[in-house]
């Protein structure tokens, strides 16, 4: 790959990527080719991984549209205060990411190396290397789990990543004691994460006037 366009592809896509505004689903990319991958929910914690990752090929604008990754069609509360229909792709790729049983010390300053996560709870497939779809593109968006949940304010954000598939283990990569959890929580949906908060949208109130 030409060092310039390497450089553009990092300065997109190495920050973390923000599937809900909580913190609590996160995939971070680093331009060393290391990444993180994290999963809880209130006290629980299910990943806290780093992963290794690259980027395959990029793909060019006149490709076929159905090699793109497409956006799932949000409610009618998310129509109205979702993104502006002006966005603009600013990178489609394939890359490949492996998640590693490497896994971390610490998150956010708190030990959890006696915690149950990662190889405690996943199969051996879901350390195997995986190759995604992704679609980059900036404007204004709410995180999928805000579009979700139908929330009037919430935060925006500059950029949003499609994935094909979801960059989390599949349901059938978990181990059978952990299904229950797996399909409360539905990590294997999670295809729309968003970075570079701007602010929070306005409360736009009970009322719409058409």
């Amino acid at each position: 790959m030409e060092p310039l366009l390497s450089s553009t592809i990092h300065e997109v896509l190495c920050q973390p990527w923000h599937w809900d505004d909580d913190s609590c689903h996160i995939i971070s990319f680093n331009a060393d080719g290391s990444g993180e991958i994290i999963s809880r929910g209130e006290m629980n914690l299910w990943i806290a991984a780093f992963t290794q990752w690259k980027v395959l090929d990029v793909i060019s604008e006149d490709t076929e549209a159905a090699q793109a990754a497409p956006r799932p069609e949000p409610t009618f509360i998310g129509k109205m205060l979702g993104s502006p229909p002006n966005h603009t792709t600013i990178l489609k790729a394939r890359v490949e990411i492996t998640l590693s049983r490497n896994r971390m010390a610490s998150l956010w300053g708190h030990d959890i190396t006696r915690r149950q996560i990662n190889d405690d709870l996943l199969l051996d497939d879901a350390f195997q290397a995986k190759q995604y779809t992704i679609t980059v593109r900036r404007g204004q968006f709410a995180t999928q789990s805000a579009i979700k949940m139908d929330l009037r304010k919430r935060p925006l954000y500059a950029l949003e990543i499609v994935f094909d598939k979801s960059p989390f283990p599949a349901k059938s990569e978990w181990k059978p004691e952990q299904q229950g959890m797996v399909e409360s929580v539905r990590q294997y949906e999670m295809t729309i994460f968003c970075a570079r908060e701007l602010g929070r949208s306005e409360d736009v109130g009970s009322c719409i006037i058409m």
